[in-house]
């Protein structure tokens, strides 16, 4: 279906956008995050992976991206994967 394709392209375009400019500006303001968005984009959720932050705002930051996360995974369901 087309529609299938557009979506993926629109769903690629947004990690990119998140990627490059919201992650780029918290890393310009001292967080370092990176690693453990791209485990909760590659599917990961799981609490755990805070205990190798060294830093108490990075640790904050991954809960709350996993909290949220876990918040639209509830109300719209798991995402298509490939």
């Amino acid at each position: 279906c087309a529609c299938a394709d557009e979506d993926d392209v629109k769903q690629k375009e947004l990690k990119g956008m998140a990627m490059v400019s919201l992650l780029g500006t918290l890393e310009d303001v001292g967080f370092n995050i990176r690693p453990y968005v791209e485990r909760i984009w590659a599917g990961e959720s799981d609490d755990s992976m805070v205990q190798t932050c060294t830093e108490a705002k990075d640790q904050a930051a991954v809960l709350s991206i996993l909290f949220h996360t876990r918040k639209i995974v509830e109300e719209s369901g798991e995402p298509p994967r490939r």
